[in-house]
């Protein structure tokens, strides 16, 4: 949250119980900060998640927040999630031009050879 307040970055990305939701907004207001939704995630028992979790309804969940000082710049990070601009969500969270790449080189094109490779078909 300090990194987006002190302006160092437009955005950031969190998750948060609904309980942590409604103790931290008012901070969140408090620090000028807009909060955006940008999906509900089922939640493990371990609390670590190298993935999303789909949301059952019933079941334990997390809300993932889209924190940012201008609603332009959160509208942004979610829109580049949905089209999975990999490059706008890096720059958007405040990564340099050389990590977006990295990542992109390393992560989004490995998986695109695991497709492939495996037979199946998805846009990267």
């Amino acid at each position: 949250m300090e990194t987006v307040v002190s302006e160092i970055r437009p955005c950031s990305l969190i998750y948060i119980t609904p309980e942590e939701y409604v103790k931290e907004s008012i901070e969140w207001l408090e620090n000028g900060l807009i909060c955006l939704p940008a999906q509900i995630e089922g939640m493990n028992s371990s609390g670590y998640l190298n993935r999303s979790l789909a949301y059952r309804p019933g079941y334990p969940f997390l809300y993932r927040m889209i924190l940012s000082r201008k609603d332009k710049d959160a509208i942004s990070l979610k829109e580049a999630r949905k089209s999975y601009d990999n490059n706008k969500i890096g720059q958007m969270l405040g990564y340099p031009e050389c990590c977006c790449k990295f990542f992109y080189n390393t992560y989004v094109r490995a998986l695109y050879r695991y497709y492939l490779a495996n037979g199946r078909r998805q846009n990267y």
